[in-house]
């Protein structure tokens, strides 16, 4: 979360999209959100189009990350999640919605 926040440096707040994971409902994870003036939009149990964002996220994620592969697990699975968010998820896989441009491009432009 700290790494994440460091990173984009938000101007007006971000916003946690996750599922329903129990993880992310302790005490101590919602400091850390209200301490970074994050929001986390909860969604109903079972109506997973409440939270569309985080649910296609992960869903493409593993699509592309896991399916037909094993998995480590711990470190080298976080890892692996990392990598390739970070070196092709947000800079090289284009998105549709972003005018079929990588994340990381379509912020440089500022759009």
């Amino acid at each position: 979360m700290n790494q994440a926040v460091g990173m984009e440096s938000p101007d007006g707040g971000l916003t946690f999209h996750n599922g329903q994971g129990i993880r992310y409902t302790p005490a101590v994870c919602q400091r850390c959100l209200r301490g970074h003036g994050m929001t986390q939009p909860v969604s109903r149990p079972g109506n997973p189009h409440d939270n569309a964002v985080a649910e296609s996220f992960f869903g493409t994620l593993k699509h592309e990350l896991v399916n037909g592969r094993r998995c480590g697990r711990g470190e080298e699975a976080s890892q692996d999640t990392f990598k390739h968010i970070e070196l092709y998820y947000n800079t090289r896989r284009v998105h549709s919605f972003l005018g079929y441009r990588p994340p990381a491009e379509f912020e440089r432009e500022g759009a």
